[in-house]
């Protein structure tokens, strides 16, 4: 089926998931806390159903950048309207730093000087913090070494 312009329909050149029609919305909505409930499978499932963009990637380099000690930048500011993105990003950075055998998956231009190291992750939901958000943070960390931090923080 033609569109009458020379770009091909979404329809011809995806493969929608089932879900895309579905009126409930709560199974595609990603949550922070599937960073630290992941394994390897998981993560690279996540990869295959996400497309990186150039945002996502100037935010993963800019990011494992610091991660590695290559950078003294130490806060990201994503700015994206609702449903722009920012959980995305934040849960692709948590994946790459947690399971570092995810480079193969991305361009090196953005995993170039990536530690092989995994970090340690904190994850904080703005809706279910335990102990504060910055003893939320801090209790997965003690362990030491590299610690990735994501922060989501809702309107409550």
């Amino acid at each position: 089926m033609s569109s009458g312009y020379n770009i091909p329909l979404v329809t011809s050149i995806c493969e929608l998931s089932p879900d895309a029609f579905s009126m409930s919305r709560s199974e595609q909505v990603e949550h922070l806390s599937s960073i630290t409930g992941a394994d390897l499978a998981s993560a690279k499932a996540f990869y295959a159903r996400n497309h990186v963009t150039s945002g996502m990637s100037e935010f993963l380099r800019g990011a494992l950048k610091r991660l590695s000690g290559q950078s003294q930048q130490a806060i990201f500011e994503l700015r994206q309207a609702m449903g722009g993105g920012k959980t995305h990003n934040m849960i692709a950075l948590g994946l790459l730093a947690r399971f570092p055998e995810l480079k193969d998956l991305l361009p090196d231009t953005i995993t170039s000087g990536m530690d092989d190291e995994p970090a340690v992750i904190a994850t904080v939901n703005g809706r279910d913090v335990q102990n504060f958000i910055w003893g939320d943070k801090a209790y997965p960390l003690r362990s030491g070494g590299t610690g990735c931090c994501a922060t989501g923080l809702a309107n409550l």
